[in-house]
């Protein structure tokens, strides 16, 4: 690894590699471990949390008024979330894992509202009691760990998708879903599986971004990532042409 100005270690060429696919794969996430500091205590406090995520990649929190971490935020804002990719390795601390660093706050914007619902439609049930609040968290710093000495915190800019390209995907989001949905049901039933068992319920874009796509088949959730982030929602009817004949070349899984 090589040293940044700032003093923090900064990663190498695969070191960066590693970073980029663990952003990625955050993204996949359903759930993380959120601390914030609680004042009583005088210490932080560490709980597990529902996440989705915003188009820029950044997470979403749906907190209600009662838990400790709510009122933890409403004093000190300043949050860790941490994403453990380190499920299929036989030493845990050899494996993955990703922390983003920045401060929650409440947000009204209904885009984020229908990502987070759209990733965890149980929680349509409870989102709208009062006591219920969205959050988005503003991340300022990633910290990132991809084996022993392997450890480094960068800016989070580089790693979040830029403003101009999560905006454009917010525009188009609702459209594309709608649209593969509607006019390529096939496709989006063959990425998300292939799952030829109609008991097992019929697979539908849910959610997309510049980083790939959410689906779900009512019972289940899974996303799928695009080969590279994309620029423009308009690139998207290309990748998803190129995934699905990639799939159909494989066969069945």
């Amino acid at each position: 690894m090589n040293e940044s100005t700032d003093g923090k270690a900064s990663p190498d060429a695969e070191d960066a590699n590693g970073l980029s696919d663990a952003c990625r794969l955050a993204r996949h996430a359903t759930k993380a471990a959120l601390a914030t500091h609680d004042e009583e205590f005088g210490a932080p406090l560490a709980s597990l949390v529902s996440i989705a995520f915003n188009q820029s990649g950044a997470p979403l929190l749906l907190l209600s008024d009662l838990a400790r971490h709510s009122s933890n935020i409403a004093t000190n804002g300043r949050v860790s979330v941490l994403f453990d990719r380190t499920g299929d390795q036989s030493d845990p601390l050899e494996g993955p894992r990703i922390t983003y660093i920045g401060t929650a706050k409440i947000t009204a914007n209904e885009a984020d509202r229908q990502r987070f619902l759209a990733r965890h439609p149980e929680a349509a049930g409870y989102a709208g009691f009062s006591d219920f609040k969205m959050y988005a968290v503003s991340v300022d710093h990633v910290h990132f760990v991809n084996g022993f000495g392997r450890i480094f915190t960068v800016a989070a800019d580089p790693v979040l998708v830029p403003g101009e390209t999560a905006r454009a995907f917010a525009g188009a989001e609702a459209s594309i879903v709608d649209h593969m949905n509607k006019d390529h049901a096939d496709a989006v039933a063959l990425l998300g599986g292939k799952l030829p068992a109609a008991s097992r319920g019929r697979w539908q874009l849910c959610g997309c971004d510049a980083d790939g796509f959410d689906l779900h088949n009512g019972a289940q959730g899974a996303r799928r990532d695009f080969p590279r982030r994309l620029n423009d929602p308009a690139a998207t009817r290309v990748t998803f042409k190129s995934m699905t004949d990639a799939a159909r070349r494989s066969g069945p899984s």
